[in-house]
């Protein structure tokens, strides 16, 4: 039987550092191409399995729940044949390895839905100051402390309701930050596994001061309520508690505040894409509208030219038709003058003084 261990806690409370962390320590979690890759939000790595949190988001959306908004999650609730098909997909493939580790801050939410599929495992419940959560969630995510002190409350909740108490051990953030080999030590002796072993280099190389990045200020603990002070104790403590716990109804409404806000601003993000969309199309057909304009306005002085130059044409045309109307008339007068000048010299050749000047010339 493969030894099982789970990594529980709340988003940005160090569930990574403890899974990178088990990683070293030799428990599998999976090929490169499996696991979501480092980034800014965590340049050493996430150690979730892509699968596993696609499985969880799945279980989350099936009750119309998501990671940040947890509320309606119940843990009673049937688990659809499709979402246990992934669970054992992937639990199966984990456990062809005789040491595994699996990390999800979901699944503080959603372990009611893996523990039937599961083989005795090792929880390993994660702390940290939830006042350096809530400011790491607003960097992150821009949830108000308020928000991400009452969105650690529910997922404390539900994690300590669901957690089996017989194999859980709580480790702590700030603990495994200055002191990593003996938390390491501590890990191995508690989990008893030959395949695991500490390497000092190693873990002294990945787990380093500079991780802690999120610091609450004093004044900042009166934030919290005494709902989440009593879920704080049991952290603090190192136990469980003998009774299911309830999330408080001031953290329930805090969360469905923001919910609505975030819809809001869901609808008011749409709004301005639309209205972007619009100014974008306005700018367009401006651009259009200018440019029809310059063709407009290139087309009137085509036409005004070609207009001036009609009209110079008409201009020598009505010159070349009164000139052509007086050289007629000179035309005409000649013909007249010449008429005239004919018949006179008829009258002329019509006297006796021509008829007998005609005979002396012949």
């Amino acid at each position: 039987m493969p030894t099982q261990l789970l990594v529980l806690g709340m988003h940005r409370s160090g569930t990574s550092t403890l899974a990178g962390l088990l990683h070293y320590l030799g428990a599998y979690v999976g090929k490169d191409a499996e696991l979501l890759g480092a980034n800014d939000e965590n340049p050493k790595g996430f150690w979730e399995r892509k699968d596993v949190v696609d499985a969880n988001d799945a279980l989350l959306q099936a009750q119309e729940a998501s990671w940040y908004d947890p509320l309606s999650w119940q843990a009673d609730h049937p688990v659809d044949a499709e979402d246990k098909a992934s669970i054992t997909r992937i639990l199966d493939s984990l456990n062809s390895h005789p040491v595994w580790v699996m990390k999800d801050p979901r699944q503080s939410i959603t372990l009611p839905a893996w523990l039937p599929a599961l083989d005795r495992p090792y929880c390993l419940l994660m702390h940290r100051d939830p006042l350096a959560i809530a400011h790491s969630l607003r960097k992150r995510n821009q949830l108000t402390l308020a928000v991400g002190l009452a969105l650690w409350e529910v997922y404390m909740v539900h994690l300590l309701n669901a957690v089996p108490r017989e194999r859980s051990l709580w480790m702590s953030y700030s603990a495994l930050l200055e002191d990593p080999l003996g938390e390491s030590q501590r890990l191995l002796s508690w989990i008893d596994d030959a395949h695991l072993s500490l390497d000092e280099t190693a873990i002294q190389t990945f787990i380093t001061p500079t991780l802690q990045r999120s610091t609450p200020r004093p004044e900042d603990t009166a934030w919290l309520t005494a709902s989440q002070r009593k879920l704080l104790h049991y952290a603090e403590s190192q136990t469980l508690p003998e009774t299911p716990l309830e999330v408080s109804e001031q953290a329930a409404y805090l969360l469905r505040q923001s919910q609505e806000l975030f819809r809001f601003q869901a609808r008011h993000a749409d709004t301005k894409e639309v209205l972007s969309r619009a100014e974008q199309t306005i700018a367009e057909h401006d651009l259009r509208l200018e440019s029809l304009s310059r063709q407009v306005s290139d087309q009137q002085r085509e036409y005004q030219e070609l207009r001036e130059q009609h009209d110079a044409l008409n201009a020598l045309r009505r010159e070349e038709q009164m000139t052509h109307a007086e050289t007629l008339a000179k035309l005409e007068a000649a013909q007249d003058a010449l008429g005239e000048a004919h018949a006179e010299l008829e009258a002329i050749k019509a006297t006796r003084l021509w008829r007998l000047r005609e005979k002396l010339t012949s």
